[in-house]
């Protein structure tokens, strides 16, 4: 994954974080605060990130329709194209090598990721207690 991230990135013109960013909002729009929380970074490094993608033109800042203090981020036309096409071509990539196994090879391999990053989870938090 490592190869692959470091790969998008580049093409996109950004570095890891950045991209990291773009990948949670391809699914929609989050407050800074979540992105944050996600990320795993200060709000003041969010900050930083928020401010480079809607300079370079990959997100739009919006207020919140429910809540006058905070405030959505989105990934703008231009945000959602790039991600789609380095994203999109991950998907491929993937598809095509699982298109090939067997309903239950596919499902034990789903299995150990949902394992592994479970086990991610876990480690996380305990090098955060």
């Amino acid at each position: 994954m490592a190869r692959f991230d470091q790969a998008a990135a580049v093409a996109m013109g950004i570095n890891l974080t950045d991209l990291h960013c773009i990948d949670l909002l391809k699914d929609g729009a989050l407050s800074p605060y979540q992105i944050a929380d996600r990320l795993g970074l200060t709000r003041p490094a969010v900050t930083a990130v928020l401010d480079r993608l809607t300079e370079s033109g990959f997100l739009i800042r919006r207020p919140s329709l429910t809540d006058r203090r905070r405030s959505e981020i989105r990934l703008t036309a231009l945000g959602r194209r790039r991600a789609a096409k380095v994203f999109g071509q991950l998907g491929r990539e993937i598809e095509n090598d699982l298109g090939q196994q067997s309903a239950e090879e596919r499902a034990r391999f789903v299995a150990a990721i949902d394992d592994l990053s479970q086990a991610c989870d876990r480690a996380s938090n305990a090098i955060k207690s």
